[in-house]
């Protein structure tokens, strides 16, 4: 995005959909998945951050997802 101008362009926004998660914890919190976001996901946003880019992430209230 940042290479192809679309972020000067005004999309510096990433929505990352379902399917980035792998289960939950304890206490109910979704956790990432470590094969997709071995670093977590926190990283990933640092970059896009790093970049100009904004994120939203999807979850759901349930014991699952959609």
């Amino acid at each position: 995005m940042k290479a192809t101008g679309l972020v000067d362009a005004g999309f510096n926004v990433i929505i990352n959909d379902d399917c980035w998660q792998s289960a939950r914890n304890e206490t109910g919190f979704i956790i990432p998945d470590p094969a997709r976001f071995p670093n977590g996901y926190e990283a990933v946003v640092s970059k896009l951050h790093d970049y100009g880019i904004e994120s939203g992430l999807y979850t759901a209230r349930g014991s699952r997802t959609c």
